[in-house]
């Protein structure tokens, strides 16, 4: 009998303590419910709230997970602030992980990535390039800046203009 007992033992699964660990998210509840003011928000997101808001439409049905008897799943809200949050701030995987209990990188920079042609448009017509030479020069000091990506390094091919 203690030989089938031990054999049980031995071949049962060990319960897991904990899929994740808790951690305050009082701030955090509270940001996302619209109680800090804009201003810090956009300090540390980049970017409005209503800008949240409509990237969180955009990305919302491909980040979107559903409830299991394991676990709840994280609101498309936490998610989509999250990896901006690891996007604007650059923190690491390993700290993102330890302040929010999970990081959502990858999973928001591929739903966004599936939808960039409707969102990033390059001029294609001289006179767009102009168009937009036109709106830039009252924003930038640069001459002939055509469009600008915000905290990216991305290489880029220069077309050459005609004269």
């Amino acid at each position: 009998m203690d030989d089938l007992l031990q054999l049980m033992q031995r071949n049962s699964r060990q319960v897991r303590r904990a899929w994740s660990w808790p951690r305050s998210q009082f701030w955090f509840e509270n940001l996302l419910n619209g109680s800090i003011a804009e201003d810090w928000w956009k300090k540390n997101f980049r970017i409005t709230r209503r800008n949240f808001e409509f990237i969180v439409r955009v990305a919302g049905p491909e980040m979107a997970k559903k409830d299991t008897r394991m676990r709840q799943s994280i609101p498309v809200h936490k998610r989509v602030a999250v990896a901006l949050w690891q996007l604007a701030t650059g923190d690491t995987y390993r700290s993102t992980g330890l302040q929010f209990g999970h990081v959502e990188k990858q999973d928001f920079c591929n739903a966004i990535a599936k939808r960039a042609k409707e969102f990033i448009k390059f001029p294609e017509t001289e006179q767009e390039v102009l168009q937009s030479i036109r709106l830039f020069t009252n924003k930038s000091p640069f001459p002939q800046v055509v469009g600008a990506i915000d905290g990216c390094h991305i290489a880029l091919k220069t077309v050459p203009v005609a004269e």
